[in-house]
């Protein structure tokens, strides 16, 4: 509660003598202004800060305290002020006229300073409980309607299920789909609209199940037409309810039709050009080869799948191609027309111009080069013979004129051809590889998960800011906890790109402690110490037990945090602005927060751009020992 010397209270009298015993009663406590007459406190009222109390003498010149009184009541500036009314009439008509305007309070002259104080207090507590209030339910308010919004902004449709098969609630893309509003589903059975397929018995076998996440694919009839949907199901409330999200995947499966249809062309294209496509990996090794390969060098493509071009050349050469190429690979840059001589399978001299473009993933991996080698043995053959010819004037106009049909040849090869198959490779690399449906249902499974856990993290924050985060302890082994919670963290990242390395001191780690909000709180520290770290650096994460507290540390080398993004680290929906395109919720801190603050813990952060973040967790730790002393 707000105290007392900071209150503001507005002193409505006309009397000197009255208004010196109440500012001595009433100075050392509380901000007093004073209006001697009806216009000066109506002025008065209504200046921002505006009072806090209004202590009103009923007999005032003009207007009365009464009329004054009920003026304030029906203004929306001023109706939610108390009002204590001073009088000398001691009538009860007079008390209860003056309750019956609108007063909160009716004291008789002479003042008793004991009495009016105790009242001054308990109306200015009063006060300030209803204000509280009013802003909890508008901070409630904001927060539905940011959840709603987040929830009608889902590209599918989102529902809440209870384990006894009743809708909790929907979004507004599902209420649509059955041309109704989200409240109408609201208590009714899960069937009431009559699904076209089975969403009663795909919920029955999901709530018995032990999975706490499910997918499945599915076809869903919406105002008479059929649509493949892929839906993820996952539980919260201990199982007993659950989030379903379905998401239209009509184009990925048009896509997939596309893309089979593209490859043929593609295939079709690159049999017919002169040149040989090559695709490599990491290693430089090829992975794909084009049948123009053994035309150009002799090798089949089942003998050079796994080799690389500098088996295809001398021991210089090879050095030279390599230096050259690695200029490219450390940057992943496209590189064009580069020149070697290699060897073709019958041992003769061959020279081929390669060229090539970095493969990127839709993350901007790198994941090798694809690209395209022509043999130019014949043209530099030309060139050789036209450098020749060049000191031999007398022979000028015959390498002229085979250099002119060697360059017809060579360059106006079909540019149709060529052209369509480059087009073809730059609108399909970045979008489809050779494991077709395989990476289109995984990219799908990405998103749904995502949107699962946003919705996931929405719905904690919004627990969180509405302070429902309760601290319920039971025995825990913290040592053991946080070991598993670091083997759950690598098996997310399943390629273990950023390790994380933990540490335990303290005489015991078993103790009583609330599981739930420690997850809300290391999970999140914990998965954004990884997604801002560069790979392969390690994540240390600490435990030491000390008498009654238990303090966590989490230390990263990764993106930093500026001072200006700390101000509002623990804000909702905030990211810091150096994030780039890595992807996030702007939620977890936020989690993490409410969670220590209900643990009635503390938490801490110092960070550095560039440098590395560490956050510093303390809380409350009953350990065995201390509860066996």
């Amino acid at each position: 509660m707000t105290s007392a010397t900071c209150s503001k209270i507005l002193i409505v009298d006309d009397q000197p003598e009255n208004i010196e015993v109440l500012t001595t009663h009433l100075k050392q406590d509380y901000t007093l202004i004073i209006a001697t007459e009806s216009e000066q406190a109506r002025k008065l009222a209504h200046t921002w800060p505006l009072p806090d109390l209004i202590l009103l003498d009923v007999v005032m010149p003009q207007v009365s305290g009464y009329d004054l009184c009920a003026e304030f009541r029906q203004d929306d500036i001023t109706k939610d002020i108390p009002i204590i009314f001073l009088t000398g009439l001691s009538e009860a008509s007079e008390e209860a006229k003056g309750f019956q305007i609108g007063g909160n309070d009716y004291i008789v002259k002479p003042v008793d300073p004991t009495v009016l104080k105790a009242r001054i207090h308990n109306h200015l507590f009063v006060k300030q409980l209803l204000d509280q209030q009013a802003q909890v339910k508008k901070t409630l308010a904001q927060t539905n309607q940011q959840l709603q919004a987040v929830l009608n902004a889902v590209p599918g449709m989102v529902s809440w299920v209870s384990r006894d098969l009743t809708y909790l609630g929907c979004n507004q893309a599902l209420a649509d789909a059955c041309q109704l509003q989200p409240a109408d589903f609201i208590g009714c059975s899960i069937d009431f609209q009559d699904e076209i397929f089975n969403f009663r018995e795909f919920m029955e076998s999901f709530f018995v199940s032990t999975e706490t996440v499910t997918f499945q694919e599915v076809t869903v009839e919406s105002q008479g037409v059929q649509s493949p949907y892929y839906v993820a199901a996952q539980k919260y409330d201990d199982g007993n309810a659950a989030v379903c999200v379905g998401i239209n995947i009509a184009e990925q499966k048009q896509a997939k039709a596309a893309l089979r249809q593209s490859e043929t062309r593609f295939r079709n294209l690159v049999e017919q050009i002169n040149d040989w496509v090559w695709e490599t990996n990491l290693d430089s090794q090829f992975v794909y080869l084009s049948p123009k390969v053994q035309e150009i060098t002799g090798h089949s493509m089942d003998e050079l799948l796994g080799k690389e071009f500098t088996d295809l050349m001398s021991a210089d050469e090879a050095v030279r191609f390599t230096t050259i190429l690695s200029y490219f690979i450390r940057s992943h840059q496209p590189f064009t027309q580069i020149e070697v001589n290699c060897c073709h399978k019958t041992g003769r001299s061959l020279i081929l111009e390669i060229s090539g473009s970095p493969i990127l993933t839709p993350g901007s991996t790198f994941g090798g080069y694809r690209g395209i080698a022509r043999d130019i043995t014949v043209r530099k053959q030309a060139e050789l013979d036209i450098r020749k010819a060049l000191t031999q004037e007398k022979e000028l106009s015959e390498l002229k004129t085979r250099f002119i049909s060697m360059a017809s040849h060579e360059f106006r090869t079909p540019l149709t051809t060529i052209m369509a198959s480059a087009e073809s490779l730059e609108r399909y690399r970045h979008k489809f590889s050779d494991e077709k449906q395989t990476i289109i249902l995984k990219r799908i499974q990405d998103s749904v998960e995502y949107i699962t856990k946003l919705l996931s993290d929405t719905l904690t924050a919004g627990k969180a800011e509405a302070g429902k985060f309760r601290c319920q302890t039971k025995p825990v082994d913290l040592r053991k906890f946080c070991l598993n919670l670091v083997e759950e963290m690598h098996i997310i990242q399943s390629d273990q790109v950023t390790p994380i390395l933990f540490e335990y001191s303290g005489e015991t780690s078993e103790g009583e402690a609330d599981e739930k909000l420690l997850n809300h709180i290391l999970i999140n520290l914990l998965s954004n110490a990884v997604k801002y770290s560069p790979e392969q650096t390690p994540v240390k994460f600490t435990l030491t037990v000390n008498h009654d507290t238990a303090t966590f540390q989490v230390t990263d080398e990764g993106l930093g945090i500026s001072q200006e993004d700390q101000r509002y680290l623990f804000e909702p929906f905030h990211r810091g602005n150096n994030v780039g395109n890595i992807s996030g919720t702007g939620l977890g801190l936020m989690i993490a927060k409410q969670a220590v603050t209900a643990y009635q813990g503390k938490i801490t952060c110092s960070s550095e751009l560039g440098l590395g973040t560490t956050f510093i967790v303390t809380l409350p730790f009953t350990t065995m020992r201390s509860t066996h002393d």
